[in-house]
């Protein structure tokens, strides 16, 4: 048994002999542990003992005192002996603190500096230890970097005291969250807070409208990683509510504890001023440039610095005259005006401005013109200003007017040519011209003052000359109508009257009449005769056509549509719905013989010719028509009778047909073979040689025309001709010039060489003063051209189409309209241009129109061989037709368009040569 426990006891004391090693492993290792943070940490740690020698540093302590190895020897350096003797005494309210109360506050201390360590500042912080060795530790952090902030902080607000203490501009000093910690009165003032509200709490974006928020905190955020930002303009919501405009710059005091200053300029004045300003300077511009009045900046020296387009229109001026200087307002100035001009300067040299004076000045092109000027010194400026200008043209010319109506007005009053009566309100006569008297067979004594309007006027217009007087007291002044007053011997005279109330009074007024007694006779023998006319028109076979020749307009009786199938709104309001109806190979003639004779004195023309029916086919006319002229000889309308002999002509035809084949049976008979042998080989070279004028004829159309169009950015351009069996006279061509380019089509009268030679002609007139003349006038020079040709019977359609930044100008005579697709409502335009073909000797006006092309937008321009083609039942394609198949492909190319209207043309003709020339242009704006 006691073996038994002797054993268990060996047993147990080796188990715990094991676990006391273990846990003496575990010490070790916790020591070394604690050894290892004790010596590694940050934070300086020192042991102390009960006489407060060290009796244990880590390195951190050592680097922190400078008491290194060498230096520091354990158990002879006290802790008090490393501090200042400024310090000795809270190191004791330390420890007597740690003694009464087990724990005490830290103190800060600058460690003195040592040959191997710089000075450093330190807090220290210290606790007791329990029962050892050991009495108390000692903890000591590195706060040398704080301090040196905080101190260079404090210097910094030293520095800035002064200006946080100005009034002149805002001052804050703000942290990261915008957070305002420090601000001076100025600041204050400019947002109408108070330093208790800054106490309180204030934060930069509180006081932020949103609209500025993003651009504050982007701003703040500037200011730590630049150093600074560049000054700002932003709002500030006040205490108050309202807002006020600031100008902001911002510099970092402390990247570290991310606290800056920034300076708040208050710049609600001055954006206030600089909106007057840009509100006066806008007014001011609006005013320039509204060319309400002319307006000018001047030089004493004459020079003309800046004006705007009124004045430089009212002096026939442009841009580029006033970049280049030549624009002087004292060269402008007559002589005779001189002394006024210096009279302005004296008062301006004076008084800063010159009173309104009128004088003139002399227009670009030597003209003069009157104006009513005034000026002023431009501020700040001894030798500029600024001038207002009235073109004062108008009320000189009306003072003039007035002069001269007066004059015409005693004249007219003392001639006796009209009679002119003065009245009061209740309608008595208070004076009377000669003319008057005459009229009524009154003498003045009988008449003036004796009379009233009602009494020499019969009842039957007494409610008429009643709206005359109301309308002179409302409006002063009635229009024209008809009466009639009696006469002194009892008979009526019809007159047309008309008056208007005296300048200057309100119960006079003056009336004017006319004796109309011989219109009123001509009127009713106009009026019957008329009457006859109209019977005649609709009794006879004949088709009349009466032409205007002074506005080109044609009047047509019904024969049109009863002989020819044409309703009244198929024909065209002018000529032309006269002359493109006659046959193509009669037409140059039929109009060269009816221009002889109106150019002429002659008044009777008559001429066959054949005329095209609405069906297409032809008839045989025979046309007479007189000429009416006035009184010194000018053609002013023509009447003329169209007498279809169809069936005659047919005959005749048939009766020379048979003459012709009878003699040509004879002439055979007589003829010998040898003979027979010579007629053919006549024929055959007289063929050849038509045959080869015809070619040189399409050579030479061609040869006109250019290869191929050409490639502008904005514009797509499409070509096309094809010409008919006998070459005609279509022609097309283009120019380039700066930005601009000018097409051209025309068409010729007749065929062949003669065509050609027209066509040439239009040709070197368009090349050479294309850019040159504007198209009106050039139309009008290659119509003088043509005329100078002296070919009879040969004349010329031409279109111009000048395109430039998508504005497009079209002027045109003789043509039919030009097409225009518009993209936007997929529809076509018809652009009517009306006139007489060039190189006619009657006077024309040449039209033009201006058009504008959105993107998409197509302009197709024809001759009329397309409009006239035939097929082989006579129906013709005509224009509405055209009009419809370019509508459907108006979104195409401008390639595609003409292969449409190709295929279209080839379809309609069915195999048949088209008798005329067929040329288009497709113009696509991009």
């Amino acid at each position: 048994m006691t073996h038994r426990a002797a054993h268990l006891s060996q047993v147990e004391l080796q188990e715990r002999l094991e676990q006391l090693e273990r846990a003496n492993a575990t010490l070790r290792q916790e020591a070394a542990l604690s050894q290892h943070l004790f010596d590694s940490t940050v934070i300086g740690l020192a042991l102390l003992d009960e006489e407060g020698r060290i009796a244990r540093a880590n390195r951190t302590f050592q680097a922190l005192t400078g008491c290194g190895e060498g230096v520091f020897s354990p158990g002879d350096t006290t802790w008090t002996s490393l501090l200042p003797q400024l310090y000795h005494s809270h190191d004791r309210a330390m420890v007597e603190a740690l003694a009464q109360q087990g724990a005490a506050p830290a103190y800060e201390v600058e460690l003195c500096a040592t040959s191997s360590t710089p000075a450093r500042w330190v807090q220290v912080e210290s606790s007791l230890l329990p029962e050892g060795p050991y009495a108390r530790l000692v903890y000591l952090y590195d706060i040398t970097e704080r301090k040196r902030r905080e101190q260079h902080v404090e210097a910094l607000k030293q520095r800035l005291a002064p200006l946080f203490s100005t009034e002149l501009v805002g001052i804050i000093r703000w942290d990261a969250t915008g957070a305002i910690l420090e601000a001076n009165g100025a600041f204050l003032t400019i947002t109408g807070y108070s330093q208790d509200d800054l106490r309180h709490g204030l934060n930069l974006l509180d006081i932020t409208p949103p609209a500025h928020q993003d651009l504050c905190r982007q701003k703040m955020a500037e200011v730590w990683q630049k150093g600074q930002i560049t000054p700002f303009e932003k709002e500030y919501i006040r205490k108050d509510g309202n807002r006020v405009s600031v100008l902001i710059g911002a510099s970092s005091l402390d990247t570290q504890t991310q606290e800056a200053l920034a300076f708040v300029l208050d710049i609600t004045d001055r954006l206030r001023k600089e909106q007057a300003a840009r509100e006066n300077e806008t007014k001011f511009r609006v005013l320039f440039d509204s060319d309400m009045l002319c307006s000018f900046f001047w030089e004493k020296s004459g020079r003309v610095v800046e004006a705007n387009n009124a004045f430089l229109r009212t002096l026939g001026f442009d841009q580029e005259d006033l970049q280049r200087g030549r624009i002087s307002w004292s060269a402008m100035t007559p002589p005779e005006y001189e002394a006024l001009d210096q009279n302005a300067l004296r008062q301006l040299d004076a008084t800063g401005v010159c009173q309104p004076f009128e004088k003139e000045y002399i227009r670009k092109d030597g003209s003069r013109v009157p104006v009513l000027i005034g000026a002023a010194m431009l501020p700040d400026q001894s030798e500029k200003g600024l001038a207002f200008m009235l073109d004062i043209s108008d009320r000189v010319r009306q003072e003039r007017q007035a002069r001269e109506n007066d004059s015409k007005f005693r004249a007219l009053y003392e001639s006796d040519i009209i009679g002119i009566v003065f009245w009061n309100m209740e309608g008595t006569i208070v004076d009377a011209n000669s003319a008057f008297l005459s009229m009524l067979g009154y003498t003045h004594e009988e008449l003036v003052g004796h009379y009233n309007r009602r009494q020499i006027t019969p009842p039957s217009y007494h409610p008429a000359d009643e709206k005359a007087a109301q309308l002179i007291r409302t409006q002063g002044f009635f229009s024209p109508y008809e009466k009639q007053h009696y006469r002194k011997d009892g008979s009526c005279v019809h007159v047309l009257v008309g008056g208007t109330r005296l300048s200057g009074y309100q119960d006079r007024w003056v009336s004017y009449l006319i004796n109309i007694n011989s219109q009123r006779t001509a009127q009713e023998e106009l009026r019957l005769s008329e009457e006859r006319f109209n019977l005649v028109a609709k009794a006879t076979n004949d088709v009349i056509w009466d032409w205007n020749l002074s506005n080109d307009l044609v009047w047509w009786n019904d024969g049109i549509q009863t002989r020819f199938g044409y309703r009244p709104d198929d024909l065209e309001p002018d000529s032309s719905s006269w002359l493109n109806r006659i046959h193509p190979d009669d037409r140059s003639l039929i109009a060269t013989s009816i221009h002889q004779i109106i150019d002429s004195r002659e008044s009777t023309w008559y001429d066959e010719y054949r005329f095209r029916r609405a069906d297409g086919s032809y008839a045989y006319v025979y046309d007479r028509g007189y000429v009416l002229r006035s009184p010194d000889g000018e053609a002013i309308r023509m009447v003329s009778a169209m007498l279809d002999v169809t069936e005659l002509k047919l005959a005749q035809d048939e009766l020379s047909t048979r003459a012709a084949e009878l003699e040509r049976v004879n002439r055979e008979l007589r003829l010998s073979e040898e003979a027979k042998e010579e007629v053919l080989l006549s024929i055959q070279a007289d063929n050849l040689r038509k045959t080869k004028e015809l070619e040189e004829a399409r050579n030479i159309q061609k040869a006109m025309l250019p290869q191929q169009p050409p490639q502008l950015d904005d514009l797509e351009i499409g070509f096309f001709m094809k010409t008919s069996a006998e070459v005609g006279g279509d022609y097309y061509d283009y120019r380039q010039y700066g930005d601009h380019t000018l097409f051209a089509i025309g068409d010729a009268t007749g065929h062949g060489m003669r065509a050609g030679i027209v066509v040439a002609t239009v040709k070197s007139y368009f090349q050479t003063l294309a850019g040159r003349l504007d198209p009106v006038l050039l139309l009008q020079s290659v119509s003088s051209g043509i005329r100078n040709l002296r070919i009879r019977g040969m004349y010329m359609g031409l279109s111009l189409m000048e395109w430039s930044k998508g504005k497009l100008m079209v002027a045109s005579s003789g043509m039919p309209p030009i097409l225009v697709y518009r993209a936007e409502t997929q529809s076509v335009e018809v652009i009517t241009l009306r006139g007489l073909f060039l190189g006619s000797d009657l006077p024309n006006q040449y039209q033009k129109a201006n058009l504008q092309l959105l993107p998409g937008d197509v302009v197709l321009a024809i001759s009329d061989g397309l409009i006239e083609l035939f097929n082989p039942d006579g129906d013709i394609l005509g224009q509405k037709q055209v009009n419809e198949e370019f509508r459907k492909v108006g979104h195409l190319s401008a390639d595609e368009i003409i292969a449409h209207l190709k295929v279209v043309a080839r379809a309609w003709l069915q195999g048949r040569e088209n008798d005329d020339d067929m040329t288009m242009i497709v113009l696509k704006a991009k």
